[in-house]
């Protein structure tokens, strides 16, 4: 989906039964900012109002309850009532498509009225707690918005890294490459761990490891022990330097390749997992 340039009917789920304050106090928009009624709100670095966006950092608060147009205009000049609660959203695609088999696990934004499965690589910040599918059908999403405490705590994120058999393929085996964008600069690893989703053929490759860390941070957070060829949950034991703070920092993977190099590999796919959280 993409972004809203024009009000949105946002249907709310059920009537509001909650201890959580039911409308916020106005609240300052950023400069040059239009919000548009029904689109997701969030506080941005300077905790003024902007729409939902694929921008890490940004603390997605609720509904904004009607349009405002800031812009052109400074930060503050214009206000808008958010409303914590529960509403029914886009449906990423792909694997961003959320069904019922996901109530209970976290939502990411990728704009003001779209959230998705995953975080894309840590850059989409949390919408909110997953309820479900609107019963009439239409494939929205209904998700729990302006849950402040997950924030203040530091809610677990999980974040999924793809490296697709081309991917692999243009990598050096035994030289480290980056993986995904740069990590936030206030998220913690909690854990982290590798699966191999395609079985690892051809090019005479009798056995692969894989280890992962970050660019300028010494020790690694995790490394493989034995042959990754077979695909599953790889058995990665905790490297040197598994729990180390990551903010700012690019994740980096490195692949060894016993019998033959990445190169000629002609099937073999991997995933990483991270479990962490953006600290605010």
């Amino acid at each position: 989906m993409t972004a809203l340039t024009q009000d949105r009917k946002t249907d709310r789920i059920n009537p509001e039964d909650s201890v959580l304050p039911l409308l916020l106090t106005p609240t300052p928009i950023e400069a040059n900012t239009t919000c548009f009624a029904g689109g997701m709100a969030a506080y941005n670095a300077s905790r003024n109002v902007v729409p939902a966006a694929a921008t890490a950092g940004l603390i997605i608060m609720g509904r904004t309850e009607s349009t405002v147009v800031n812009n052109p205009g400074t930060a503050g000049s214009q206000q808008v009532l958010v409303r914590p609660g529960a509403y029914y959203y886009n449906s990423g695609t792909g694997v961003d498509a959320i069904t019922n088999a996901n109530i209970g696990a976290p939502c990411y934004a990728s704009d003001d009225q779209t959230v998705n499965l995953t975080d894309g690589g840590v850059g989409r910040p949390l919408a909110g707690t997953i309820l479900g599918l609107n019963p009439n059908g239409n494939g929205q999403v209904g998700v729990q918005l302006g849950m402040v405490w997950p924030y203040a705590g530091g809610f677990v994120q999980h974040t999924t890294i793809l490296l697709s058999l081309a991917q692999i393929q243009a990598t050096t085996s035994g030289t480290p490459f980056n993986v995904g964008p740069v990590l936030p600069a206030n998220y913690r690893l909690f854990e982290s761990e590798v699966v191999c989703t395609q079985t690892f053929t051809g090019g005479g490759v009798t056995a692969i490891t894989v280890s992962l860390g970050v660019s300028g941070a010494n020790g690694s957070i995790l490394a493989t022990g034995s042959s990754i060829i077979t695909s599953g949950l790889i058995n990665a034991a905790p490297g040197s330097n598994p729990f180390q703070q990551r903010g700012g920092a690019q994740l980096q993977a490195l692949i060894t390749n016993t019998g033959g190099t990445n190169a000629t590999l002609t099937a073999g796919t991997l995933q990483i997992d991270l479990f962490g959280a953006i600290i605010q």
